[in-house]
């Protein structure tokens, strides 16, 4: 129970503070060097911590659960967040992308993807296949179950090109048991 409150209070300031930064009102730098003065703050450490993840681009509670639990977690590269790509006459914001490998992730919370943005999403998915890249679009369901959703990535990755070894976060996490390499297949991983 105290596990889930504290949670739940982590992913409050989570959204307190991306929305801060991504609504222009202050900057990640601005809210650290003023954590930085108060060094008897409780929760401190996490805050600061929160306030790195959002300076990277995770601005939202969703985004930063992927970046957390599944890019870092599990060792997947560290993708690009919040990169403006030019759509032909309009321009968009990539979640995460792993611009080397020609794959992005686009993080579905449902505010800001019903329709007619949820079109606006789809036509962005279509422009990104015909430049030759994958778009894999998740939600909660898949990063809440990010052991899963990074063997998944993962392989998909390995078979764009990306040459490294998944990271099991835990003993009984499914990655640790998956060969990641080229040889192998993104076909392979992800079917586990």
């Amino acid at each position: 129970m105290f596990a889930a409150a504290a949670k739940t209070r982590e992913d409050a300031a989570v959204a307190l503070l991306a929305d801060a930064v991504q609504q222009g009102r202050t900057t990640a730098g601005r809210l650290a060097a003023a954590l930085e003065e108060c060094p008897r703050l409780k929760h401190r450490r996490l805050l600061l911590e929160i306030l790195r993840d959002v300076d990277a681009g995770a601005y939202s509670v969703l985004e930063r659960h992927y970046l957390v639990r599944v890019e870092r977690r599990h060792g997947l590269p560290t993708g690009k967040r919040q990169r403006r790509v030019r759509l032909g006459k309009s321009s968009a914001f990539r979640d995460v992308d792993y611009i080397d490998l020609g794959t992005v992730v686009e993080l579905d919370g449902r505010l800001g993807h019903e329709a007619p943005d949820r079109w606006a999403d789809l036509d962005r998915d279509l422009s990104a296949v015909v430049a030759g890249e994958l778009t894999l679009r998740v939600g909660w369901g898949q990063v809440l179950d990010p052991c899963r959703l990074a063997a998944v990535v993962g392989g998909i990755l390995v078979g764009r090109g990306w040459v490294s070894t998944l990271r099991g976060c835990s003993e009984s996490c499914p990655v640790s048991d998956l060969a990641t390499s080229p040889a192998a297949g993104a076909g392979e991983v992800a079917a586990s």
